[in-house]
């Protein structure tokens, strides 16, 4: 799961929109226990970074499962009400995750290809 996840990832960097954030913005995202599973996203108005490991001071945290996580990435899956009541998905800050759909053009399928 891990190598999906990096290729994951690596799409999300090439959908950046330089502009999008006014300031620098921490996401950490967990996506199951192993160390492997955890992965830090760092963007501003002009950069966007991703490595893996767990950041301390995050602006947004993600919890979730990798198949979850995925299916927002690649399908513009948006969490309803009941994967935050199950507990499925956690999410620190909903104003900074929709933003992140907004950042990286996440309703858009073929936006990496342009």
């Amino acid at each position: 799961m891990s190598a999906e996840l990096k290729k994951v990832f690596d799409k999300l960097k090439k959908r950046f929109v330089a502009g999008a954030f006014d300031k620098d913005i921490v996401y950490y995202f967990s996506l199951g226990e192993a160390e492997d599973m955890k992965w830090t996203l760092s963007v501003g108005p002009k950069k966007c970074a991703v490595k893996k490991g767990k950041v301390e001071n995050a602006d947004c945290v993600l919890k979730t499962t990798p198949d979850i996580f995925v299916k927002m990435i690649e399908e513009n899956y948006v969490p309803g009400g009941m994967d935050v009541i199950s507990g499925k998905v956690k999410i620190s800050s909903i104003p900074l995750l929709k933003k992140l759909g907004e950042a990286f053009k996440l309703g858009e399928k073929k936006a990496e290809n342009r």
